[in-house]
């Protein structure tokens, strides 16, 4: 005869995976779940940002939050979650717990959200016709940008009688909490 603790532990698995996942600015992401064959036995699935719940399915009813109500679509055979229109505000963390018979997943996934702009332009005075270039051209656009866009940029200049003369660096400051980009000459 075994043991009614050893019974109780052959009953219950749980699992634990984490991601990571990029956005657009204004796009739509699904948040996958570990779940890839449909299961029509999930009991309760909870989503949260930080700790902040975005919807509950529970006892064949979906819950959604305000504010969430128009923005997503939960997939409750697999758990999977669509957020639409992201904003700067929707990056951070993100949670699922799904309760399907004896088994409980805890799912966490970091969300990106990248989106905006920024344009460098060089200028000169001087005799013309004057050759610009960045990287390539007189004007450089970064889009999407992120962290590892930041740093020195220069603009070099030459004409027939000048030639490379480069101006101050430019810096690049990325903050990436709110993907602000400020432009500091120095």
């Amino acid at each position: 005869m075994e043991d009614q603790s050893q019974i109780a532990l052959k009953c219950i698995d749980f699992k634990k995976r984490k991601t990571s996942l990029n956005g657009s600015l204004g796009g739509n992401i699904t948040f996958t779940t570990s779940i890839s064959t449909p299961v029509a036995t999930l009991k309760t699935i909870i989503w949260t940002f930080h700790t902040n719940n975005i919807v509950t399915y529970t006892d064949g009813t979906t819950f959604p939050a305000t504010g969430y109500k128009d923005r997503i679509f939960l997939n409750t055979t697999t758990g999977s979650l669509l957020l639409r229109n992201l904003g700067q505000n929707d990056q951070g963390t993100y949670r699922v717990n799904i309760i399907k018979d004896y088994e409980t997943l805890i799912e966490i996934a970091q969300l990106n959200v990248f989106g905006d702009s920024v344009i460098l332009s060089c200028s000169s005075s001087g005799s013309s016709p004057f050759s610009y270039h960045w990287l390539n051209g007189r004007i450089l656009t970064i889009t999407n940008v992120t962290r590892y866009d930041k740093g020195p940029y220069k603009c070099f200049v030459s004409n027939p009688v000048s030639n490379n003369i480069s101006s101050e660096p430019l810096n690049l400051i990325i903050s990436c909490e709110s993907l602000t980009c400020i432009s500091i000459f120095f």
